[in-house]
């Protein structure tokens, strides 16, 4: 995993993920700023996930603790 975001292909489509509220901060998430786990589905906005990593060189998400879950929406 390193130090990056994966990049998902998953089963989501860009509709189901607009609304989303963010697991950390509770606001509204825009689908350009969206980091999510690929366990437990939570929706983080990507500055929450750089403020929670903290200068790890991993991503762990805040909500399962799995390293290396934390990904990106790429929409092809």
């Amino acid at each position: 995993m390193g130090q990056y975001l994966s990049g998902l292909r998953n089963k989501y489509d860009v509709e189901s993920q607009k609304n989303g509220e963010c697991h950390i901060c509770k606001k509204q998430i825009e689908i350009e700023e969206l980091v999510m786990c690929v366990r437990c589905n939570i929706k983080i906005h990507s500055l929450c996930e750089d403020a929670l990593r903290d200068g790890r060189g991993y991503c762990k998400c805040p909500n399962c603790n799995r390293v290396g879950s934390l990904g990106i929406k790429i929409v092809a």
